[in-house]
This record gives C-alpha cells, sequence and structure tokens, in this order.
C-alpha cells in the first residue's frame, strides 16, 4: 500500500508549482493523494476535482490561529502519512499543525518541502521560527538546485 500524501500549497492557479503539484498527483492517483490549499482551489484545483481527487481549501479569512486550527483539523481528517509542502508560506503553515495534528499520538507526521524559488527567510521571529521548522522536516529540495545540477549533468 502506497504512504498516504497530502501536498500543502498556497493554491493551485495556473503556474509552473502548481502544474508540479497536479502531475505528481495524477501520477500517484487519488487513493493516496489529496491536495490543501491555503488559499483557494483555483482552476487546477477544480481540475483534480473532477478527477477524483480531494481538493480542500483552508481559506485565508480570520486570524492566523483559525487558520492554523482549520489546516490542523484537515490534517486529522486526511491522516496523512507524509504531509509534502510547497514553498515557505505552505510550509510555515504545514510544519506547526502537522506537529498539532498528530499531539498526544504516538508518532510523528513527517514534513517535506520543495522549494521552487529562491528562499527568501526573514529576519526576527518569523525568520527563526521558519529556520527551527526547516531543521525539523525531513527533507527539504530546493527546485532550482536540481534544474542547475540537472542542466550540468546533461554537459
Amino acid at each position: 500500500m502506497k504512504p498516504r500524501i497530502v501536498h500543502l500549497v498556497d493554491w493551485l492557479i495556473v503556474g509552473g508549482l502548481e502544474k508540479l503539484v497536479c502531475n505528481l498527483s495524477i501520477a500517484r492517483g487519488s487513493d493516496s493523494t489529496s491536495v490543501i490549499c491555503l488559499r483557494s482551489a483555483g482552476v487546477l484545483g477544480e481540475m483534480l476535482r473532477k478527477q477524483g481527487f480531494c481538493v480542500d481549501v483552508v481559506g485565508w479569512d480570520g486570524p492566523r490561529w483559525q487558520r492554523v486550527v482549520r489546516l490542523t483539523t484537515l490534517l486529522r481528517r486526511h491522516k496523512p502519512d507524509v504531509v509534502h509542502t510547497h514553498d515557505l508560506l505552505a510550509h510555515r503553515y504545514g510544519a506547526a499543525c502537522a506537529m498539532l495534528s498528530v499531539a498526544g499520538a504516538a508518532r510523528e507526521l513527517p514534513v517535506a518541502l520543495t522549494m521552487h524559488l529562491k528562499p527568501l527567510i526573514p529576519s526576527g521571529v518569523r525568520g527563526a521560527t521558519h529556520r527551527w521548522q526547516l531543521q525539523r522536516s525531513q527533507l527539504v529540495v530546493n527546485s532550482e538546485e536540481v534544474g542547475e545540477t540537472m542542466q550540468s549533468d546533461r554537459k
């Protein structure tokens, strides 16, 4: 049985990151993959829904703590084996809510991060939080570095 993966993205409007998430989801199948969008499902989210995928939206209205509660609730409902976040905003919420979703359980919920652009980690408390969450992540991939490596390997 394939591990259950939840992709966490800002939204699924048309773009490179969003197309990659759709392609990864379709390749794995709707029985083992779902998507949670922080802001909106967008055109690609609707396309995935038509193909039988569960695409949920956290919603960006209200204070941050309400977003955390909604995302934590969705993660508990999905019961993923891995949360795959895409870029820093999704990772900030995903890493925190993954911990909260299994609080009191005898397991951890692994979080993977794919950076699709060069990360710009802010300073201060927010930056310290990002760095702490990155250290706790099981896998961090920078897609720009992977692309550069692939280009140099072809030469």
